[in-house]
């Protein structure tokens, strides 16, 4: 299979590493449109670097497109890349509005080719535990979940305002207690702060909760934030529970299982998303993409569709306008 990778960042070049380490696919190019960063990325991974996927398709077929560009860029490389007869394993959010969502979504029907949203959770071992122990029925009935994603203030240093944290953060959590409760949101109720982040030059939210409600009368609640302090040993704090009608399951996101400790600090390493581990990168992110190579050789489906992605932008841009206005919004 042959794979471009449209975005050479840090989670691009992750994808990259990922792809040549496969037995059954190779990385055609890397493209991003800041001609530093694709001569950076062509050079570390041997491979030609271009300024537009449309570039990289005139030189030659691929077989799928790795999308990792920022949250509102996703729209042209994944037309001209469905346009091009090839699949697509687009970074979440799906995308960062409802139309250009759908016109992703009905670029990839009319194509017949695959769309996979990277929604890397459902590919974390511990999150595929706990949907598949809430699935068994254990604990009954899924009654309440609460959903916590914070970051650190260094996220803010580097990104400066250039997504809201309902579609930069939350999209995961909309997702994943989506999936948990195995039932639509109906309703959404979002209350946010703002202030400390905007006096530091990004005009974004410091903090957002929302309370969703599900068609099946579940009830979560999702808090996001990117204020955790510098000295927060992994720069972010995630959590999940779910309470249910015999029972309750928990995960602790940030714990990785071990603790490092110098003379100045102690931390977390990554285990599970994205570890380097024996010199490649491993973890969800590995198993996601190994999964988008399968769709795209016609062995498997998306395990993370269009209209899942859907979902969760709209859970999102739900919580948005409720935080905007004060009032609830109907999903």
């Amino acid at each position: 299979m042959r794979i471009a990778v449209v975005g050479a960042g840090f989670m691009g070049r992750s994808y990259a590493q990922i792809v040549q380490a496969h037995p059954l696919a190779e990385l055609a190019g890397v493209v991003d449109v800041n001609p530093a960063v694709a001569a950076g990325a062509a050079a570390e991974f041997g491979v030609p670097a271009y300024g537009s996927l449309d570039e990289l398709l005139a030189v030659g077929a691929i077989d799928g497109a790795i999308v990792a560009t920022v949250e509102d860029t996703h729209l042209e490389p994944c037309l001209a890349a469905f346009a091009a007869g090839a699949g697509v394993l687009v970074e979440k959010p799906l995308a960062s509005t409802i139309a250009d969502g759908e016109a992703i979504v009905a670029a990839a029907d009319a194509a017949g080719k695959p769309l996979l949203v990277g929604h890397v959770l459902h590919f974390d071992a511990r999150y595929m535990q706990l949907h598949a122990a809430v699935r068994s029925g254990v604990i009954g009935e899924p009654l309440t979940l609460y959903a916590r994603r914070l970051n650190g203030i260094a996220a803010q240093d580097r990104l400066q305002g250039r997504c809201s944290l309902p579609l930069f953060l939350g999209v995961h959590d909309y997702d994943i207690v989506r999936w948990i409760a195995g039932s639509e949101v109906t309703e959404v109720v979002a209350r946010e702060r703002r202030g400390f982040l905007a006096g530091r030059g990004a005009n974004v939210e410091d903090a957002i909760v929302s309370l969703l409600t599900f068609a099946n009368g579940a009830l979560a609640t999702v808090e996001l934030g990117w204020i955790l302090p510098d000295s927060h040993p992994t720069g972010f704090d995630q959590r999940l529970d779910v309470n249910g009608s015999k029972g309750r399951v928990e995960l602790v996101g940030h714990e990785s299982g071990v603790v490092v400790m110098d003379s100045a600090r102690l931390s977390w390493p990554d285990t599970q998303l994205w570890p380097t581990l024996n010199g490649q990168v491993d973890g969800a992110l590995r198993r996601e993409t190994w999964h988008f190579i399968d769709c795209l050789r016609g062995v498997a489906e998306p395990l993370i569709s269009g209209a899942d992605g859907m979902a969760a932008l709209r859970i999102a841009l739900a919580a948005e306008e409720s935080a905007r206005t004060g009032a609830s919004v109907r999903v």
